[in-house]
């Protein structure tokens, strides 16, 4: 009994571990990336809570592989943030045409994001409207 109960302890803390927000290293890039469809008008926008603390390096739309010269296929937009200051920030990204003034948003996400004193980037939560995907690069090329 005492071995299943200490098996799952290990299994929950295993699990946990998975689950907890990735720290990238002092200096290092995060990406943030979006599924676009740049055929159909729509496009993310966002604005930082805070100015000075991320700053955009890059903005990149990469078509799905294998389908970059379909029309009307989808792919994805991918930004890079470098931490430049400490302190926390959210970053709301909103998906509409622009052309729509009043218009109610197709897709919404606010990810929000603390940076320590050296540098590093944690991120601290995520609210969204639809399920979005984020992931901290060491190396922007790794995803460009």
């Amino acid at each position: 009994m005492k071995r299943i109960l200490l098996f799952g302890l290990l299994l929950l803390a295993c699990i946990n571990l998975i689950s907890m927000p990735s720290v990238s290293a002092a200096g290092s890039t995060i990406a943030v990336e979006l599924p676009a469809n740049q055929t159909t008008g729509y496009t993310w926008t966002y604005k930082m809570s805070e100015d000075n603390i991320l700053t955009e390096e890059s903005s990149t739309y990469l078509p799905a592989r294998g389908n970059d010269e379909m029309v009307g296929s989808g792919g994805k937009q991918v930004w890079i943030f470098r931490a430049v200051s400490p302190g926390s920030v959210a970053i709301t990204f909103t998906y509409q045409r622009p052309w729509e003034a009043g218009a109610t948003a197709s897709d919404n996400v606010t990810y929000f994001y603390a940076v320590d004193t050296s540098l590093a980037i944690t991120m601290i939560g995520r609210s969204s409207s639809s399920v979005q995907s984020i992931r901290p690069v060491e190396d922007p090329a790794d995803i460009l």
